[in-house]
């Protein structure tokens, strides 16, 4: 419905598993690696835990994809088997000779025969199990007498569990410490982060051919992470009705000539829509916020009476109290005089003999009011600028005025004749950046990472041009790198920054980039995919 008028080529946020829309950010792509290292060395029972909605099924998913034609799959969408069921189910999954009227024990011999002849075969074989946190107990040992097949050097059959945080729970009882002892590799899909829920936003809209930076507004991408919790499934809902949103209700943006992004209220529409959001908040939650404000009510009413409540006010919104005689000090020349309040025994009232100030004292005291600005409602001070201003602001008077002025020419003379260097070149700055990525690219290391600043369509030169004449820095230009790449059926411009180890390090980066880069809400991309992309576009 809106992807025309987004300029989609698909729905980026379908809930539907699609492996080709598979964002390696929030720890997901460390973790595909390692399920695709262990399973092809063939060691153990591996299992992956994570809560409703996290990605378990997309990670199986791409799991199919990703693993060595030499490795075959069979996969159980359905936990709730019997233990005589189990092997009947794998047997089924395989297309080995037997019904469901076969012996038990026939079932077993042809499975085992079927497995040594693919490990002779230099193949292998792997179960994976959906929703392994609802298998009975009874089951999952009967899984681990399967996982026994094996030679003498060789585990025979692999086997996968993914379920959700229920599953730890049934591996602790006691019954079932076997299979426990059996598991050698364990992850957990962990729920995506602010930064993360941001990267997997803009990667989606990417993947499905958006050729528009910044389409979602920050904002909304922060309320977008608070409401999902991090869940995947639920970002995808959120995002894809706040789009919905957006069409329905469009702003048209300053520039007149695209839609405007997607804001705080379209999310809130998508909120407000959703089931998940309205159980947040529980009613044992209520009672108990409910029983804290009413322990918070009796307790401020017995201090009111217990002290003098209008003297409090009178001196809390009254910003000369903070200067004047007001206060019950006792100095040089006041006297307090403490004395038995008549109507009730055990107060106190103190008096205070006041003398009136001298001039002199007058007038520090309206030095001291102008130099301190108190609002009277909120009595709250304003900030000092820090003390590095000011320093450097003293060293400035310090120096004598033609020497200042001498010390910026230099250094702004000796900025433009460094950018100068750069673009003064016969080709333009988008074909040395062109080049530049080309010979990157070839010598990179497909495991580092990249921020990706911006993306337009192969028509956007002029404006890339623009882009790279603007940069100040002569050092951060020559960190950027331009691609080309298909989306779909957009023929797109990629703007790249510099690469780096790690993901955690290139995220750290993004936070570190002068503010003119920041403004195009770069993100974290994987170098592997952009090799993958750019090797097929050279094809």
């Amino acid at each position: 419905m809106y992807l025309e008028y987004f300029g989609l080529q698909r729905h980026p946020f379908l809930i539907t598993p699609d492996p080709s829309m598979f964002c390696s950010g929030g720890g997901r792509g460390e973790i595909l690696d390692a399920l695709i290292y262990a399973i092809t060395s063939g060691e153990g029972i591996i299992k992956v835990v994570g809560e409703v909605g996290s990605g378990k099924t997309m990670l199986c998913r791409i799991l199919e994809e990703r693993l060595p034609e030499s490795v075959e799959i069979v996969y159980l969408a359905n936990p709730r088997l019997s233990p005589a069921d189990i092997i009947y189910a794998i047997a089924f999954e395989l297309k080995l000779p037997v019904t469901s009227t076969t012996e038990r024990l026939l079932v077993m011999q042809h499975l085992q025969n079927y497995l040594l002849a693919q490990h002779g075969a230099g193949r292998s074989v792997v179960v994976f199990v959906e929703e392994a946190q609802g298998m009975p107990t009874e089951t999952l040992e009967e899984i681990r007498l399967l996982s026994n097949l094996e030679t003498h050097r060789h585990k025979l059959l692999q086997i996968v569990l993914f379920g959700q945080p229920e599953l730890d729970n049934n591996l602790r009882k006691r019954d079932i410490r076997q299979l426990k002892e059996r598991i050698t590799h364990s992850f957990h899909l962990a729920p995506l982060g602010y930064l993360d829920v941001a990267e997997y936003i803009r990667f989606r809209l990417q993947a499905a051919g958006c050729s528009k930076s910044g389409l979602f507004l920050p904002k909304a991408e922060r309320m977008i992470a608070r409401a999902s919790c991090g869940l995947i499934r639920r970002v995808n809902i959120l995002a894809d009705k706040a789009l919905l949103a957006a069409y329905a209700a469009p702003t048209v943006s300053l520039s007149g000539s695209s839609p405007a992004g997607v804001g705080p209220r379209h999310v809130m529409a998508a909120i407000g829509d959703c089931e998940f959001s309205k159980s947040r908040i529980r009613p044992a939650y209520v009672v108990c916020v409910g029983l804290f404000l009413l322990v918070l009510a009796v307790a401020t009413v017995f201090t009111w009476h217990r002290f003098d409540a209008s003297s409090v006010v009178h001196s809390l919104l009254t910003p000369k109290a903070l200067f004047n005689d007001s206060i019950p000090v006792a100095s040089s020349g006041q006297a307090v005089d403490r004395e038995r309040d008549e109507s009730g025994p055990g107060n106190l009232r103190a008096e205070q003999v006041v003398q009136r100030p001298s001039p002199a004292d007058e007038k520090q005291q309206e030095i001291v009011s102008e130099k301190v600005s108190i609002d009277p409602i909120s009595s709250t001070l304003q900030p000092f600028p820090p003390l590095s201003q000011h320093l450097s602001h003293k060293t400035a008077l310090l120096r004598p005025e033609g020497q200042q002025q001498n010390e910026g020419e230099k250094d702004k003379l000796a900025s433009t004749t460094q950018h100068t260097l750069v673009v003064a070149s016969g080709a333009s700055l988008l074909e040395q950046r062109r080049r530049a990525a080309t010979l990157w690219l070839q010598g990179v290391h497909p495991d580092k990472y990249t921020i990706q600043l911006l993306a337009t369509d192969a028509g956007g030169g002029a404006y890339l041009e623009k882009f790279l004449r603007q940069i100040s820095s002569p050092s951060s230009l020559e960190k950027i790198y331009i691609c080309r790449e298909q989306h779909g059926k957009n023929d797109m411009w990629v703007v790249l920054y510099d690469e780096f180890e790690g993901v955690t390090t290139a995220r750290l980066a993004v936070g570190d980039l002068p503010k003119e880069l920041r403004q195009y809400q770069p993100f974290v991309r994987s170098l592997s995919e952009v090799l993958l992309i750019n090797r097929q576009e050279a094809k």
